[in-house]
């Protein structure tokens, strides 16, 4: 179950990428957006199968510093609505 959770979020956060406009993309490059909806795409798609090796880094390694970037993000949006 907790593999089919993580597999299952990390297409929910690329599904959640075609969601935002193209200004906050453009306005932050430091996120790998193509990387991230591309993941969606081979775990939906299920292209030649989902590598349980890749997901399990993503989760470790990767998972962390985007979380940083997207609450990085999601503070100038809350900044900019009290303006």
């Amino acid at each position: 179950m907790l593999i089919e959770a993580c597999v299952f979020n990390l297409s929910q956060i690329g599904e959640l990428t075609t969601k935002l406009g193209d200004a906050v993309k453009v306005e932050n490059p430091q996120v790998a957006w193509a990387q991230i909806y591309g993941l969606r795409n081979r775990i939906v798609h299920d292209y030649e199968g989902v590598n349980l090796r890749l997901i399990w880094e993503i989760v470790s390694d990767d998972m962390p510093e985007l979380r940083i970037k997207l609450t990085a993000i999601q503070k100038t949006f809350v900044e900019n609505e009290s303006v």
